[in-house]
């Protein structure tokens, strides 16, 4: 934003800068006003282009549950910024399970694309800000897609053991299957609950960019 800023205080003073006349009076004239115009035009296209440009907004997750849930995520790395789709990804966490936990567990899913403003994307056949009464029976496709979470002992279906569990940074491939062409690119906050017979397990927030 300041860079924005200091680009466009010297587009204001190059325009406010006296007009050239309307013959120049000998061609040194005539190339001095040359070099004015084509020092204006230079600024006001970076002076558009910063401001039009997106950069990623960067990946961030935070804590929106308390210290009782029985889910805490301790750590949490997912490359590249922005996501790829299709593509390759990296992921990486450590958490633990303070409690076993049966099932159903219960998700609540609410994602918002930036526009102008943040727009809440309706859940349109299971993607988007949607509630699953039960993530237990999606387990399994979660670990067939990362096999790494089984080699690493992390549980592929309920019940849930009380334990700590780390999966080392490793990769998944993210298919453009399934996904809206619309929700392909762009920048992402998204916000998950997990509850179980009503008893909060977990609430986590996440910021994130994908590509096409």
């Amino acid at each position: 934003m300041k860079r924005v800023t200091q680009l466009l205080c010297v587009s204001l003073l190059l325009l406010l800068l006296p007009l050239p006349a309307p013959a120049a009076r000998n061609a040194t004239d005539r190339r001095h006003n040359e070099v004015i115009d084509q020092s204006v035009d230079s600024v006001i296209r970076n002076s558009v282009y910063m401001m039009t440009k997106k950069q990623p907004v960067g990946f961030h997750w935070s804590s929106c549950g308390s210290k009782s849930d029985l889910f805490t995520l301790h750590t949490l790395t997912i490359t590249p910024n922005p996501i790829h789709i299709p593509g390759t990804a990296r992921v990486a966490f450590a958490g633990s399970v303070n409690g076993s936990v049966k099932g159903p567990i219960k998700a609540e899913l609410e994602i918002k694309k930036k526009e102008i403003i943040w727009i809440r994307i309706p859940c349109i056949n299971n993607v988007g800000s949607c509630t699953y009464a039960d993530v237990c029976p999606l387990l399994p496709a979660v670990c067939r897609a990362l096999p790494a979470l089984k080699q690493h002992g992390i549980p592929c279906s309920c019940p849930i053991k009380k334990g700590s569990y780390e999966l080392p940074l490793s990769q998944v491939a993210i298919p453009s299957e399934g996904i809206p062409s619309f929700l392909e690119k762009g920048d992402y906050k998204a916000t998950v609950k997990l509850t179980a017979s009503g008893r909060p397990l977990a609430c986590y927030s996440l910021k994130f960019s994908l590509t096409a």
